[in-house]
């Protein structure tokens, strides 16, 4: 057998947990045999791998306490080409308008994401919501979401853009909203950082240390408690009557990126594996 690295970017069993707890498709009594059955496929394909990387030493340590050998551990942080988003054309749009780039499943937690968004509109009149990315994967959980923002009358307000080139909306969002129950180190957030947009997060995965964690840069967005869609309506209304603040966390992500996530060490550090992993096949 060839060597194996394994990439996680979140900790696959406890996302399927999550997911699996509130799914309603899935009869009570067969929930914790289906959590169970995550868990072992986890801990086979640790014991099966060579090299067992994740993307910051929180989830590292996860790893660990379920089954991963420490000694194949390796941390090593999502990387970025930042030149791609620092190039694009910033344009003010008319309006306040907030973001948010993710997939429409229940982990995102999108239904926290439009309540909070409800409490801005009642603040400021001209706003629009952006959820950019796909709506298929759940089409149930998707016409939930449709329903909510239709009750709470905010239909012209809230668009759905399904699959599309994202770079064209980071163009005019003046925030990004990443409002889930569980992630790993996002991209998109990186990606918008890169791009001058701060972010509004909940404390989740890897985002408190991305856009709080460099004391020698600064701030590059606020973090909220998961599924508080009351301080995601105060975040956003400070965001909104604040430019200034908008200005400065924007510039603090540029900074952030091209200082600790840059594409050219994650390649690096991977090339360094591959041909750490070479050597010793060799050399067996």
């Amino acid at each position: 057998m060839g060597r194996v690295v394994l990439t996680e970017h979140g900790i696959y069993p406890r996302e399927r947990e999550e997911e699996i707890i509130i799914a309603k498709w899935i009869d009570k009594e067969f929930k914790s045999i289906w959590i169970e059955y995550f868990y072992y496929l986890s801990k086979l394909a640790y014991e099966y791998s060579d090299i067992i990387i994740s993307l910051f030493e929180y989830n590292r340590q996860a790893q660990i306490e379920n089954g991963a050998d420490e000694k194949k551990t390796v941390v090593i942080p999502n990387g970025i080409d930042g030149e791609i988003y620092s190039k694009i054309q910033r344009e003010k749009r008319s309006g306040f308008n907030v973001g948010s780039v993710l997939r429409v499943v229940p982990i995102k937690d999108v239904k926290m994401m439009i309540k909070g968004f409800k409490l801005l509109t009642q603040r400021v009149e001209d706003t629009k919501l952006w959820i950019i990315g796909p709506y298929e994967e759940d089409r149930e959980y998707y016409e939930e979401c449709l329903q909510l923002v239709k009750d709470l009358g905010i239909e012209d307000k809230v668009v759905f853009t399904g699959r599309v080139d994202v770079k064209e909306y980071y163009k005019f969002l003046d925030v990004i909203v990443l409002s889930s129950i569980s992630e790993g180190q996002p991209l998109s957030i990186l990606e918008a950082m890169a791009t001058g947009i701060p972010v509004i997060t909940t404390d989740v995965g890897n985002c408190r240390e991305v856009i709080k964690g460099w004391k020698d840069i600064g701030e590059a967005g606020s973090i909220i408690p998961p599924t508080s869609y009351t301080a995601l309506g105060e975040e956003l209304i400070k965001y909104a009557y604040n430019p200034e603040r908008i200005k400065e966390y924007g510039e603090n992500g540029k900074k952030i990126v091209f200082k600790k996530y840059k594409k050219s060490y994650y390649i690096n550090k991977y090339k360094e594996i591959y041909r750490e992993l070479g050597e010793r096949k060799w050399q067996e």
